[in-house]
């Protein structure tokens, strides 16, 4: 059997550890995409909740000036 060269071994390490870069920056890519959608839906999420609570608060004045426990603003 013949020996193989230095650099033959020294570049398959190489390749080795290119390929395990690649595979561990394509892992953390798909995680950043679906950190990047989970970050999407709790805006939706946010800007849903947000704007009930802008209702809410809304009804609640109305109901104030309503019965007397508040005053409109003068516009």
């Amino acid at each position: 059997a013949t020996a193989r060269p230095a650099t033959s071994t020294t570049q398959q390490a190489t390749d080795s550890k290119q390929r395990s870069t690649q595979q561990r920056i394509e892992a953390l890519a798909k995680q950043q995409q679906a950190l990047a959608a989970q970050q999407a839906d709790l805006a939706t999420q946010q800007a849903a909740a947000s704007a009930r609570a802008d209702g809410q608060a809304r009804q609640v004045m109305r109901e104030a000036i309503r019965t007397g426990l508040a005053s409109p603003l003068a516009r």
